[in-house]
């Protein structure tokens, strides 16, 4: 049974290579498949923005087939009554650019170069067409789009035609979409971090690509599915067989993360909680969080049996034996391990392979970078990294990347503003732990986790900002409730 819902994120040369075998093995004429791709991204602009038929657009096409599809979906805005100006790069370019000109240019439409004025000042909507996937960074060429054309796309809202034009390994982009109409499949330059910004919303618009050409060892979740079967619901249990989540954490002004990360635990379901702490801070953490077990590092091989274990949150610095107490508990504990927070400042790299499981790893992207010594934030780094260290890594941007040690990798996309509060780290790594300790796996515990999560925050996006403890309830909610397409 499948967690969640997936979507296959392909690399431009996969969806080039399925784009053909489209064309030469099921028949189809590449004009049909442009039409079609077309008429799926204008129907799909039209669900965004049903008003978009009453504005002043421009559309900005290049000379290749990205350009085409731009001109296709100009013809369709201009025959549903929109106010349409086309601007090209230049006159030639590719066979269907060419066609799809000239039945512009015979329709009356208003078409200019680059070379020419803009007739307005200022624009509803733009449609960027320049570049697609076919795009080649090159230092000497210049973007293809003056000032005095760029300036007039300043207050409008920008709709990328399957990818943000200049998008690539090297960014090259002058445009910053709003939302990007990716066509066939997600692309797997979105997933990087200096990319991500630059395509505001992705929306993937499916046309007649043969799905069972579609591999892929990276996926976008989309929504989750019957996940609920595998949580254990029997009235007659004792709160261990609920499952059981060990805390190493907190410091002196620090212990609010321990607390949180409890809590969150108990929303999921687990059945009891233990925060262990330093000695000289056992004292304020006792009176943090009433409903978790308290004590001392010192005591921690006590504490083995515990299901599940999270080291990290609020942790700070440690006296050199209670960093050895915790070396020496990784090396001997046949629970799940969950590495989070202060641990990426505390350890290195190399204590991951003292693991007798695959740990789970959840850091931001500095966390990142210094733990493992990287510089850049994308899905094949995170996948590559996971295998490498034999690891499953939630990696912490303004979208998610989830590694598994096989290199595998799932996408969550759920860039929110609202998620970068202090305590929001704490929150989900505790809810992660709680769901472990009674899933099945790993996977399926995460993916729960982050899917039901980020659904309780976009609650809060309308306030712009919440208390942990409001969204503590929501979580304990959500865990006794499904998530469907709809939510």
């Amino acid at each position: 049974m499948s967690t969640i819902n997936l979507l296959p994120i392909l690399s431009c040369k996969k969806i080039q290579q399925l784009d053909s075998y489209t064309i030469e093995n099921m028949g189809i004429p590449q004009a049909a498949l442009m039409e079609e791709a077309a008429e799926r991204v204008f129907t799909a602009m039209c669900e965004d923005f049903p008003k978009i038929s009453a504005g002043t657009i421009l559309i900005l096409a290049g000379s290749a087939n990205n350009g085409a599809d731009s001109l296709c979906i100009a013809r369709k805005l201009f025959f549903a009554g929109a106010n349409v100006l086309v601007c090209i790069i230049n006159d030639n370019g590719s066979d269907l650019f060419v066609q799809h000109l000239t039945v512009c240019r015979n329709l009356g439409m208003n078409i200019k170069t680059v070379n020419d004025e803009p007739n307005s000042s200022s624009f509803d909507f733009v449609i960027d067409g320049i570049f697609g996937i076919g795009y080649k960074f090159n230092p000497q060429r210049p973007f293809p789009l003056p000032e005095k054309w760029r300036k007039v796309t300043e207050n409008a809202i920008v709709l990328a035609v399957d990818v943000p034009s200049g998008l690539s390994e090297n960014n090259d982009t002058t445009l910053k979409a709003d939302i990007t109409y990716s066509i066939g499949f997600p692309k797997d330059i979105f997933y990087n971090a200096k990319n991500r910004p630059f395509c505001g919303k992705i929306r993937s618009v499916g046309i007649s690509f043969d799905k069972a050409k579609t591999d892929s060892s990276f996926h976008l979740a989309v929504s989750i599915g019957n996940s609920a079967a595998h949580l254990c619901k029997s009235d007659f249990v004792h709160k261990y067989k609920r499952g059981s989540c060990l805390i190493l954490g907190g410091s002196p002004g620090k212990n609010g993360a321990a607390g949180y990360c409890s809590s969150a635990a108990f929303a999921a379901g687990c059945g009891i909680t233990a925060i262990l702490t330093g000695a000289a801070n056992f004292p304020d953490i006792a009176n943090t969080k009433k409903e978790a077990v308290y004590d001392v590092l010192e005591h921690i091989s006590l504490y083995k049996q515990y299901t599940c274990t999270v080291i990290g949150p609020g942790l700070g610095v440690l006296r050199d034996d209670e960093k050895l107490f915790i070396s020496d508990f990784i090396k001997n504990y046949d629970g799940q391990l969950l590495f989070d927070a202060s641990f990426f400042t505390i350890f290195e790299a190399s204590i991951l392979k003292n693991c007798r499981k695959p740990p789970l790893l959840t850091p931001h992207s500095g966390e990142f970078k210094k733990f493992f010594n990287q510089t850049e934030i994308s899905i094949e780094k995170a996948a590559e990294t996971a295998k490498q260290h034999n690891c499953f890594l939630l990696l912490k941007d303004s979208f998610m990347i989830f590694a598994s040690p096989n290199g595998n990798a799932t996408v969550f996309d759920f860039p929110m503003r609202i998620a970068a509060q202090a305590g929001s780290g704490d929150l989900l790594a505790g809810y992660i732990a709680g769901n472990i300790v009674q899933t099945d796996t790993v996977y399926e515990a995460v993916s729960i986790s982050v899917m039901r999560f980020y659904n309780e925050l976009k609650k809060f996006k309308d306030k712009n900002c919440y208390l942990p403890e409001e969204l503590i309830l929501y979580l304990s909610y959500s865990a006794e409730h499904k998530i469907t397409d709809k939510d």
